[in-house]
C-alpha cells in the first residue's frame, strides 16, 4: 500500500531553479509511479488545492484524504488535476496518512511518499512538530516505511538541518531536501529504490514468518 502525500498550496507556484515547485512535483510523482508496484494499492492525500476559506487561518485548513486506496492510474490523474492554491498543514497531512493504514492486514506493506514544499502558511514552526512527534515513544508507526522530498530554497532549510535532524530520529524515514532540480531528480530516483528495496525485504519477511504446515501422511 502507497499513500501519496502531495503539497498543492500556494506556496507551491514558487521558482525552483527554472520550474516551479508545482511541475518539479508532478515529475516526481511520475517518476515514482512508474517505478512502484503495478499491482499494489495507491491512495492520495492534498495539502490545499483548493483557495482558503475566507477567515479561517491557512494552517486550519484540513488536509483531504482525496481518495481511498485504488489503482496507480486514478491517484496520476487526480494529481494532475489539480491546481496549487490555499495552504494546509504539513504536519497534520502526515498524521492523517499514517491514519489512512488503519484496519488494514497486519502483513501490509505501506508506504508514505510525501512531496512538500519546505515551509507552510502556519505561524509555527510544523517541521518541529514533525520531529516532536517522531520523538515520542509510538507516535511514528514503526510498521510505514515514509520517503519525505522537500522542495527547498536557499535559505528555507538552515544548513539543511531539519533533513538530518528527522533521519537520526526515525529508522524507516528518509528526508531529502535538495536545492536542485537535477539533485531533486536524484533524491526521487533515490527513493524509488528506497521505497523497492523496503517492499521487497518486507514481503520477504512475511513470506518467512508464515507458519508453515505440516504434510499429511496417508495412513497405511
Amino acid at each position: 500500500y502507497y499513500m501519496f502525500v502531495i503539497d498543492a498550496s500556494e506556496k507551491m507556484n514558487e521558482l525552483f531553479d527554472g520550474k516551479t515547485k508545482w511541475q518539479a512535483a508532478l515529475d516526481a510523482v511520475t517518476a515514482i509511479l512508474e517505478g512502484s508496484k503495478p499491482g499494489a494499492h495507491y491512495g492520495l492525500i492534498v495539502i490545499g488545492g483548493e483557495p482558503t476559506s475566507e477567515g479561517v487561518e491557512p494552517c486550519g485548513q484540513p488536509s483531504v484524504a482525496k481518495m481511498t486506496f485504488s489503482n496507480r492510474q486514478v491517484v496520476h490523474d487526480q494529481i494532475s488535476h489539480l491546481t496549487p492554491a490555499g495552504g494546509g498543514s504539513l504536519y497534520q497531512a502526515f498524521v492523517l496518512a499514517m491514519n489512512q493504514f488503519e484496519g488494514l492486514s497486519e502483513n501490509t506493506v505501506r508506504n508514505i511518499i510525501y512531496i512538500t514544499n519546505s515551509s507552510d502558511t502556519c505561524d509555527r514552526d510544523e517541521w518541529k512538530d514533525l520531529e516532536r512527534l517522531f520523538q515520542i515513544p509510538g507516535g511514528l508507526d514503526a510498521n510505514i516505511y515514509s520517503e519525505i522530498l522537500v522542495l527547498d530554497k536557499n535559505g528555507d532549510l538552515a544548513s539543511q538541518s531539519i533533513p538530518e535532524r528527522l533521519n537520526s530520529l526515525a529508522k524507516n524515514v528518509n528526508v531529502a531536501a535538495p536545492q536542485t532540480y537535477s539533485a531533486f531528480q536524484q533524491s526521487y530516483a533515490t527513493a524509488i529504490n528506497n521505497v523497492n528495496v523496503y517492499v521487497n525485504n518486507a514481503i520477504s519477511a512475511i513470506a518467512t514468518n508464515a507458519p508453515t504446515v505440516a504434510p499429511i501422511i496417508p495412513l497405511s
